[in-house]
């Protein structure tokens, strides 16, 4: 235990925040910049290991490196008077445990944003392997921020398969694939994701058994638990037991989780028929697989902001917003200027995000329509097939960024 008032690398304790299996976590300030971080010191024994030092700052690096507002920002790792440590954001917040079970609606919400952190990291081929609820962090407004990294791991830049390893992570969690030793990579982190879209449902582990072994067994054989609702779907396909049956990606898991509590997207027979479209290209021409799966990423990850941009609207309809306005106008009350003028800034808003959303069914068949096309030039052995292909992804870009402005301009 280290003493408040004591300072550590530059920072000064405040207080104990928590304790978990690679150390304790204090709530610190970073006296250079008048920083609050949040401040894991390493635990003596795990810090002792052979080899632990060296992975300690390897794996601080590699979390430092993702760039995403759903993964916590790691702003410095070192060691000092023989003390690892690990400095990141202070979130004023309590972890997923605490929180659930949550309403249906709210669980999807924050699972779709860890599955856009877990997104980010694979982008940058990286896999968590310890995605549980206790490394979930909501804080206001139910913002949500995957944490420790601590057991992060680079996939294999050149055969793309995960490196050897122990069985690490929490078992409540673990992929099969995890367990028979045949590595892990993203779909490993999803199966776990999947396991927390149930937890977040109901507040229990999807096997909640007694003993390491039934743990292990239930995984490997037991069919994924139900919670009597639409989730049954979305929950069995994200705990499948082979790898490639689960989602493609953790957008596609959030769009599904989205569905499933009653949000709306674009049909999923147009998300369906992209994938069927994404892997017809990877089986054809394996050399176009990466801008394929990159394609139909941002196709999933524009699905589910303009999922969340109609919820927006259809919480607050512009129509409801237009009459308030009139009403208020039609006061003649000098004194509610000022509302009038929030008002109508409100309504332009919504109006910028209708207008945004407007065509973003018809944007989406397009796209499916074009990636019918590139995959038949494909398979037709079209030289082109590469090159239209580079300039979907440039299209889709340009309609997320579209969707992304409409969503800025909704928080302002």
């Amino acid at each position: 235990m280290i003493e408040v008032g004591s300072v550590v690398a530059g920072h000064r304790i405040l207080r104990l925040v928590g304790r978990g299996g690679m150390g304790v976590v204090y709530e610190a300030v970073e006296e250079s910049l008048g920083r609050t971080v949040a401040l894991k010191l390493v635990a003596p024994e795990r810090a002792g290991e052979p080899g632990f030092r060296e992975r300690f700052i390897a794996e601080s690096r590699l979390a430092a490196s993702i760039d995403h507002p759903n993964v916590l920002p790691v702003f410095k790792a070192g060691e000092e008077d023989g003390l690892l440590y690990l400095a990141m954001r202070f979130v004023d917040g309590a972890d997923l445990r605490s929180a659930a079970p949550l309403d249906p609606m709210r669980a999807a919400h924050i699972v779709a944003q860890i599955g856009a952190a877990l997104d980010a990291a694979h982008a940058r081929r990286l896999v968590h392997r310890d995605v549980k609820p206790a490394n979930v962090l909501i804080a206001a407004g139910d913002h949500a921020y995957l944490t420790d990294f601590g057991l992060v791991k680079a996939l294999d830049e050149t055969t793309g398969q995960t490196r050897t390893g122990n069985l690490v992570g929490t078992l409540d969690y673990v992929a099969p694939e995890r367990i028979r030793g045949e590595g892990d990579g993203p779909a490993s982190d999803l199966y776990s994701l999947g396991c927390v879209l149930y937890y977040t449902l109901t507040g229990a582990v999807p096997f909640p058994l007694e003993g390491t072994e039934r743990k292990l067994w239930a995984h490997l054989s037991e069919p994924p638990p139900t919670v009597g609702s639409a989730f049954d779907s979305v929950i069995a396909r994200a705990m499948a037991k082979d790898p490639l049956a689960r989602y493609e990606s953790g957008a596609a898991l959030g769009v599904a989780a989205i569905a499933a509590a009653g949000g709306s997207r674009p049909s999923p027979l147009l998300l369906d028929a992209a994938r069927r479209c994404e892997r017809g290209i990877r089986a054809a021409a394996p050399e176009l697989a990466g801008q394929a799966v990159e394609l139909v990423a941002a196709f999933e990850h524009a699905a589910v902001r303009a999922a969340l941009l109609r919820e927006a609207l259809a919480d607050t309809p512009p129509e409801r917003v237009e009459r308030r306005l009139a009403d208020v106008r039609a006061g003649h009350d000098p004194g509610k200027a000022k509302l009038v003028a929030a008002l109508a800034q409100h309504l332009a808003v919504q109006r910028k995000m209708q207008t945004a959303l407007a065509g973003f069914d018809a944007d989406t068949e397009r796209i499916l329509l074009e990636l019918e096309t590139v995959r038949g030039r494909v398979l037709a052995d079209d030289t082109t097939a590469g090159e239209r292909l580079a300039s979907l992804q440039d299209e889709i870009e340009t309609i997320a960024e579209r969707l992304d402005r409409a969503g800025g301009e909704s928080a302002t």
